[in-house]
């Protein structure tokens, strides 16, 4: 099971390069790696169908939001990274990296809510084994990105 889950995140992030070329692509790329993390948590947590209905519509809920969010962040340091090559005014600076703050102080949020009704969903055992589930998961997924990326 763990080379089947090794093999799926390696071809999910195969397609990087060409699903970032493209925001559709890069969309999409979200979207696969969100509907793997639910499978893995699934299989990890062990959840029985009326957790996995509570909690799969609320990962999504949030899965869309933190998106969205995403999108408009990456917009603004586009335009700071514009501004920056325009030699903008400090002013217009200090303006756009408030606009950058926010929005990471959004996701921050936007994160403490999740947390806040996973806890919910789940007994205590599965919080734990939630948070172990996610602390793997993500650095299984940094370590084929630093292994892809040392091949290129």
């Amino acid at each position: 099971m763990q080379k089947l889950f090794k093999g799926i995140l390696f071809l999910l992030i195969l397609s990087l390069g060409v699903a970032t070329a493209h925001p559709l692509g890069q969309e999409k790329k979200l979207r696969d790696f969100e509907a793997l993390k639910l499978w893995k948590l699934t299989q990890a947590l062990d959840l029985t169908e009326d957790e996995a209905a509570e909690l799969f519509p609320l990962l999504k809920r949030y899965s869309r939001e933190r998106r969205q969010l995403l999108r408009e962040y990456r917009r603004s340091l586009r335009e700071l990274r514009e501004l920056l090559q325009k030699d903008a005014p400090e002013d217009r600076l200090k303006e756009k990296i408030s606009e950058v703050e926010s929005y990471i102080e959004r996701m921050d949020q936007l994160r403490q809510r999740e947390w806040e009704q996973v806890k919910g969903v789940l007994s205590v055992e599965k919080q734990a084994r939630y948070l172990l589930f996610l602390d793997r998961f993500y650095r299984d997924f940094w370590r084929i990105l630093r292994r892809r990326a040392s091949r290129n």
